[in-house]
């Protein structure tokens, strides 16, 4: 026994598919030129986003620099007043 129609029969009850029936569809896709403009709009936040995040990392390679002298720098300001105040003393 096959469960497809034969003939046309069991189409009968199926609404005609005109504009009417598609915009009473619970999803719509958008047009082309919506899905376009939000693409558009897409690639520059992500461009943004790129052009800080290589700011922000350029910051952080001047502040890492900085930071890997900020030791030596405190190290030989300690060992200079220490050699002042021996030789004052």
């Amino acid at each position: 026994m096959s469960m497809s129609p034969q003939d046309g029969e069991g189409f009968d009850d199926i609404p005609p598919l005109d504009e009417e029936w598609v915009s009473k569809a619970a999803k719509r896709e958008e047009s082309a030129q919506e899905r376009s403009a939000r693409l558009r709009r897409i690639a520059a936040e992500h461009e943004r986003l790129q052009r800080q995040q290589e700011a922000d990392r350029r910051t952080a390679t001047v502040r890492s620099r900085n930071d890997a002298w900020r030791p030596w720098i405190i190290t030989a300001a300690i060992v200079g007043a220490l050699i002042l105040v021996f030789i004052v003393i």
